[in-house]
């Protein structure tokens, strides 16, 4: 179980490249627009701030999170954690 964690971070660094490279594949006009890499402004310097909010963006979802069911013992903390006022009627945390 250890190594199955630890080998996702591998496929995270290599899905991350992908991602960029398509990225950066779809901005290319935009990036060609700058003479150099010192005197990219303008289009070139939005297309970059795009490009960067997406890869990062992309990195905040996490798929896995809404696959999973959690664990019973974050289930016995989360409830633990939360007034009883902020339980509803209908919450499967509320005993």
């Amino acid at each position: 179980m250890m190594g199955a964690v630890f080998s996702m971070q591998g496929f995270g660094q290599l899905t991350g490249a992908l991602v960029m490279l398509f990225v950066v594949l779809g901005f290319k006009e935009s990036l060609l627009t700058a003479a150099t890499f010192a005197k990219c402004d303008g289009v070139c310097g939005l297309a970059v701030d795009k490009m960067w909010r997406t890869l990062i963006g992309r990195e905040f979802y996490p798929v896995s999170r809404f696959r999973c069911a959690d664990t019973v013992t974050f289930r016995i903390r989360s409830r633990a954690s939360l007034p009883r006022s902020l339980l509803s009627s209908h919450d499967p945390r509320n005993p």
